[in-house]
């Protein structure tokens, strides 16, 4: 069986618009992934920047990477949701286009899931400002609950 054909274990959506400046080395976190059974739907809304080639050019690089274009800007939730439709993996992960991974990311949040039968895996995140000097750590609840 070809690796294409293959169902892969995680789709990470990442939705693209004028982020020439930071969309390889997002791409490049999911690269770099410990868990490698993965696609990427890179999603572009209309960029208007050189992000559409700089993706264009990573996926031609690498068959688990896929590119597609919006036939008009349908912003960022439209985007995801055209992601969602696209997806083949039996789980989803949200990526935006200035964003990075840790090299971990994928492989401690599926063990945690296949651990404790969890259905959805939320993370804490580092929102850095100017460089890694200004940054903000967002700490998530251990548990919540729909309510």
């Amino acid at each position: 069986m070809e690796q294409q054909s293959k169902r892969p274990l995680v789709s990470v959506v990442m939705p693209l618009y004028n982020a020439e400046n930071y969309v390889g080395e997002a791409i490049r976190s999911v690269q770099s992934q410990t868990c490698g059974d993965w696609e990427l739907l890179v999603i572009d809304d209309g960029s208007r920047d050189d992000s559409l080639k700089i993706a264009q050019r990573l996926a031609a690089e690498d068959p688990r990477i896929a590119v597609h274009a919006n036939p008009r800007n349908m912003g960022v939730a439209g985007t995801r949701n055209r992601g969602l439709d696209l997806a083949r993996g039996d789980w989803v992960a949200f990526l935006d286009s200035d964003d990075l991974w840790r090299r971990d990311k994928l492989e401690k949040q599926l063990l945690l899931a296949h651990r404790t039968g969890a259905k959805m895996i939320y993370t804490s995140y580092t929102l850095f400002r100017d460089g890694p000097s200004t940054r903000s750590d967002y700490v998530v609840p251990e548990r919540i609950t729909y309510e």
